[in-house]
Order: structure tokens, then sequence, then C-alpha cells
């Protein structure tokens, strides 16, 4: 690991991003491929349509990210992802604390959940299985650590350091 400051922000950088792009992604594809009319005239959204393009979203993320991070070790990842990990888990603890929100705090709460709207499966599905939404919220907090699967691990980096010079 050489340098810490040129990878520091590399894992919640595109996180970010990953979920910005997401989060209008999932608007746009809910809206066209998930409502649906009830025959009491309630409109809602279909659950395992919803269910299937967050999954979606989530692989392709993730997928993009294993070539992004191909470069870098386990140890860089971990590292980089622990960032947006601990801020993620301080936004959602402070969310559980507050309880009822104001408008304010509702929207603020909503953009800063954008950033991890590429992993929302993880709370949907915990959501379906425990009926308890933080448990979910709390797990998703550490999905940006599914990318220190695809890391290196120091030796490798190594040798192909060496077959580079």
């Amino acid at each position: 690991m050489k340098n810490y400051k040129d990878i520091f922000w590399v894992i919640p950088l595109y996180c970010v991003i990953a979920g910005i792009l997401s989060f209008h992604i999932v608007i746009a594809m809910i809206a066209r491929f998930a409502i649906m009319t009830l025959p009491d005239g309630t409109i809602t959204s279909d659950d395992t349509k919803t269910m299937i393009i967050y999954g979606v979203i989530f692989v392709i993320v993730v997928l993009i990210g294993k070539k992004l991070f191909h470069f870098m070790t386990k140890k860089e990842i971990f590292v980089s992802a622990s960032i947006l990990v601990l801020f993620q888990f301080v936004i959602t603890l402070i969310q559980c604390c507050i309880g009822k929100m104001t408008l304010t705090t509702a929207l603020v709460f909503m953009y800063l959940s954008q950033i991890s709207e590429w992993s929302s499966i993880v709370s949907l599905l915990l959501f379906k299985v425990t009926n308890h939404i933080y448990i979910g919220e709390f797990v998703k907090v550490f999905a940006p650590y599914i990318f220190v699967l695809f890391g290196l691990k120091n030796i490798e980096k190594n040798e192909e350091q060496i077959d580079e010079i």
C-alpha cells in the first residue's frame, strides 16, 4: 500500500456517483414498469418488479466496481470503503434517533440517502424477511465492503508491479 491519499476517496466517490445515478434510474424505471392501478383505483408499485429493478442495479454497480477496483488491494478497498460505511452508519443512527421528522429534515435525509441507493436491494430484502426497516438499513450501510472481495492480495499487486518494471 503505497499511499492512502491516492486511493482514500475512490470507493466513496464511486458509490456516491452510483447512488445518485441509481436514484434517478430507479425513479424512471419504477414509473415506467412497476406502477399499477388496483381495482379500487389506488395507484401503487408492483413489489416484484421494484425488487427486480433494485437487484439489477445492484448487480450492475458491483460488476462495474469490480472492473474499476481491480488494481487495488483488499486492504486499500477496505480502508476506502470504511469512510463511506462510517458516514452512512452515522446518518442512519441519526435517522433512528430522530424518529418523526419535519419536512426539512426529511428532505435532508432523502438527499443523503441517495448515496446508498445502489444498495437498496439489501434493505428491501431484509425488510421482507424481518418486517423491520432499521435492520435492513443498518445492514445496507456495510454494502461498500462487497468490493473487498474483488481486491488483489498484496502479493499479487507486488508481482504485477515487478512485471511492469
